[in-house]
């Protein structure tokens, strides 16, 4: 068992290298810094435009300026760090040449009805299809790839309405009245099915 679990921690150990070698690779450093250069040579500017039409300097209008260029650069680091995160993956999945130490170093599924979600992630991150952001997924997976159905469906269903999702990608088994949900549903047996792209993607 101490064997085991030293390989477990070796692999992880592994994929966590691979994965920030990626970034590396990548020059995402580089990238972030650049980008934040930027923002802070359009403050600037911005600072140097507004003084002569206000009239005179002052430290509101500085500050102003300032957060509002740290505001842009979040929403625009927010949009590509998710790019940058799977070009990553990918580079750490061609390096070392396997996904589960991947998948373990990433997370640790405790719910069964997460599988579903985990399956399709790692679906997305190795095909380059990003996932529509109002699709959510659940259900269990087992050994053999079969979607299993899985508890509470209906509650699940009712909050991901409630939290803006549009579709839903959950287990083929399992009764459920379907006038209950405005959420349009997609009922899958095997991941297979994730796989061949049967499912509608944006």
């Amino acid at each position: 068992a101490r064997d085991a679990n030293a390989a477990a921690l070796s692999s992880e150990l592994e994929a966590v290298f691979a994965h920030e070698m990626g970034h590396a690779q990548k020059h995402h450093g580089m990238t972030l810094a650049a980008s934040f250069l930027v923002v802070l040579f359009g403050c600037e500017v911005l600072d140097q435009v507004l003084v002569p039409w206000l009239g005179e300097a002052s430290a509101a209008v500085d500050l102003g300026i300032l957060v509002l260029g740290l505001g842009v650069w979040a929403v625009v680091l927010g949009r590509v760090s998710r790019a940058m995160e799977l070009e990553a993956d990918l580079e750490s999945y061609r390096a070392i040449g396997a996904v589960q130490p991947l998948a373990s170093t990433l997370f640790k599924i405790t719910e069964p009805a997460a599988d579903l979600a985990a399956a399709a992630a790692l679906l997305s991150s190795l095909s380059g299809v990003a996932i529509p952001r109002h699709q959510v997924h659940f259900g269990e997976v087992s050994l053999s790839g079969a979607v299993r159905a899985t508890p509470l469906m209906a509650p699940r269903l009712k909050e991901a309405q409630k939290l803006g999702f549009r579709r839903a990608v959950m287990p083929a088994q399992g009764e459920l009245e379907t006038k209950m949900s405005k959420l349009t549903l997609h009922r899958v047996t095997h991941l297979r099915e994730l796989a061949d792209g049967s499912l509608p993607c944006d």
